[in-house]
């Protein structure tokens, strides 16, 4: 079984969040949901510059 690591990013106004290629708004995240994540580190904090919701795997639905 593999070990979870929790990391945190954050997000700023200009963070692009996408879903099946479609821009999607924050609220719309919930926990659990498979992501992709480019970041840039700004100081000491990982900042979210790109949010991409994966496909969940059928092994999953």
């Amino acid at each position: 079984m593999k070990e979870e690591k929790t990391l945190i990013f954050f997000v700023d106004d200009k963070t692009k969040i996408t879903n099946a290629g479609k821009d999607m708004p924050f609220a719309e995240l919930k926990k659990g949901m498979p992501v992709s994540i480019k970041c840039r580190k700004y100081g000491d904090k990982m900042i979210a510059v790109k949010i991409k919701v994966l496909a969940k795997s059928a092994k999953e639905a």
